[in-house]
């Protein structure tokens, strides 16, 4: 069973269905709710209404800190990500930064035995960009504003149930409508997101060891 605007409806009997049908039930299952639409864009609408906004992937959350594969991929140093956000050119015409993070996680009581100094570090950086911005390229009488979607945005304005996959949904639309989008190989989450902006036609970043790079051409596959 799936639900539209009508109320649930049950898919005929696949033996029997003409094609055009399951395809339109298939479009109806993959579309968002008017509710969960209008959250969006209400959440989008005051936080970056110029529309002129970068979107970050920081996975730097305690957990995938700690995480033991494709460490030759990771970037550990949030604070380097952020330097190298507000040097680079390509973002300078941008207003404000998206950062899709969770920030209970970068608050929350460290509990991993590697990696402390470092993720205390980042928590630091994150909380003191978000307050004061961060220097954009060139323009010394303006700052790259941040401001998040996730949890905190949806908190009190649907079902607790329902927080985690809402605002799940509005970091993935936020991102992949952004006008620059900068992710991380080692996150199935930046992969799917650059494959999604690509079919597009809309620029792709990665951060990396070396530093930022703009992708070309076809994200390569998740391999971590």
């Amino acid at each position: 069973k799936y639900f539209d605007a009508s109320g649930f409806i049950t898919l005929p009997n696949k033996t029997n269905a003409p094609l055009e049908q399951l395809e339109r039930y298939l479009s109806l299952a993959l579309q968002p709710s008017p509710h969960m639409r209008e959250l969006l864009d209400s959440i989008r609408e005051t936080r970056a209404p110029s529309g002129d906004y970068l979107a970050l992937h920081a996975r730097f959350e305690p957990e995938m800190l700690n995480h033991g594969m494709c460490q030759e991929h990771k970037v550990k140093d949030l604070t380097m990500v952020l330097d190298q956000i507000g040097s680079l050119k390509d973002f300078a015409e941008l207003d404000s930064l998206f950062v899709a993070v969770s920030i209970p996680q970068m608050l929350a009581p460290y509990r991993y035995p590697k990696n402390k100094e470092i993720h205390k570090k980042n928590a630091e950086s994150l909380q003191k960009a978000f307050k004061h911005g961060l220097p954009k390229s060139g323009d010394s009488s303006s700052n790259l504003r941040l401001w998040t979607g996730g949890e905190e945005a949806v908190e009190h304005r649907v079902e607790p149930c329902m927080e985690q996959i809402v605002s799940s949904y509005i970091n993935w639309e936020i991102a992949v409508e952004a006008k620059a989008f900068i992710g991380t190989v080692t996150s199935t989450w930046s992969v799917a997101v650059w494959k999604s902006r690509y079919f597009r036609g809309l620029p792709n970043y990665a951060y990396t060891p070396e530093g930022i790079v703009k992708l070309e051409g076809a994200p390569e596959p998740f391999r971590c």
